[in-house]
């Protein structure tokens, strides 16, 4: 069996910065290529090209990993968060209806 590659090591996020979705009285973000050109996103190979309402994050040791989605769906300041970190079985939900 091969042994799997390490995951990226590095902390990027989050991008759009947390309430940017909000900003000008609007609840979603607009693509943006320009956010996703940071080297760690890049060799993550992660971008988004649609409208989105979600702020990305991700850590890692080199050995394990954390990825993260914060969003404030209805911009009244609170955060739905996502989290996932590897060898978890299921991520992390907080104030998901929030």
């Amino acid at each position: 069996a091969r042994a799997k590659p390490a995951p990226p090591r590095g902390e990027i996020g989050p991008t759009p910065a947390l309430g940017a979705c909000c900003r000008g009285g609007r609840e979603r973000c607009d693509p943006d290529p320009a956010l996703w050109e940071a080297p760690l996103w890049r060799e993550l190979g992660f971008s988004l090209d649609h409208a989105h309402a979600y702020a990305y994050s991700y850590a890692s040791d080199g050995e394990r990993f954390t990825v993260r989605a914060q969003g404030d769906l209805d911009c009244d300041g609170v955060y739905s968060t996502f989290e996932l970190e590897s060898g978890a079985g299921a991520p992390t939900v907080t104030d998901e209806l929030e």
